[in-house]
């Protein structure tokens, strides 16, 4: 639903410790100031103030698991969005049960390499490749971050297996954001070189349509027509523009685009 706004929340928590996260100070931090709103509440909030739904975000929503049932459905019912940004570490029974209350997910995959996430997540890949191949096979509209780590995740080698396996198991279509690092939490390593980024995104766009650069100033992020090039949305000014959309394909070839305009 390019263009439209929606209200985020995050209370406190994760089922990982990753010694590089970023978003540390509530996620790992202790007396995190917080306060309740119970379902209904919030669920009304979400559709306020020009939000069209709610996205649990910013921690780990799905160890908030009963709360997130509680809520979903309630934002739904009045006709908003319910989306999940997630680290995908979950089990696949909860996981189907949040599936069928959500809209959409933006799961993290941290690394291709095992080892990375036992020695700096405490956690495993392959529980997170079982969540992205469910979420691909829903209904659910499924995008994967992927933070790049200097002299952790970083390996070119690396990247194009992650790649092909998104392409196989999501799809080519499938959106990926590729973040920059900040040394945060107990991970002191430098921030992520440009020139890395750049080449990080070269190589997932060889198999991947859509590939974004995140929490980098100055880099435009407007969507492009894979066929044939054309700007399809024009991200370098609030509000964006989708004049170079027909519906939801690309308004020069005709290019379906698989973009969500409205639920």
């Amino acid at each position: 639903m390019p263009g439209s706004r929606i209200l985020s929340t995050g209370p406190a928590g994760c089922n990982l410790s990753c010694n590089f996260c970023q978003n540390w100070s509530i996620s790992q931090g202790k007396d995190v100031p917080a306060r309740f709103l119970a379902p209904d509440e919030l669920a009304q909030a979400a559709l306020s103030g020009g939000s069209d739904g709610i996205a649990f975000t910013y921690t780990e929503p799905t160890v908030w698991f009963e709360y997130v049932m509680d809520t979903a459905p309630l934002v739904r019912e009045k006709g908003g969005a319910a989306v999940m940004v997630s680290n995908g570490f979950i089990n696949p029974d909860p996981l189907k049960e949040l599936i069928s209350v959500t809209d959409a997910w933006n799961v993290d995959l941290k690394s291709w390499s095992e080892k990375f996430y036992r020695r700096r997540c405490s956690g495993n890949r392959d529980t997170v490749l079982h969540t992205i191949s469910e979420l691909a096979s829903s209904a659910c509209h499924l995008e994967v971050t992927f933070l790049v780590i200097p002299g952790e995740n970083d390996d070119p080698q690396e990247w194009s297996e992650m790649a092909a396996w998104l392409a196989a198991e999501a799809g080519p279509s499938t959106v990926l954001h590729i973040s920059r690092y900040f040394p945060r939490y107990r991970l002191k390593r430098p921030p992520t070189p440009v020139e890395t980024l750049m080449q990080a995104k070269e190589v997932f766009s060889e198999y991947l349509d859509h590939v974004y650069l995140g929490n980098l100033a100055g880099v435009a992020n407007d969507t492009l027509c894979p066929s044939c090039g054309a700007l399809c949305i024009d991200r370098t000014q609030w509000p964006i523009s989708l004049s170079g959309l027909n519906g939801t394909a690309c308004s020069a070839c005709g290019r379906e685009l698989g973009i969500i305009r409205e639920l």
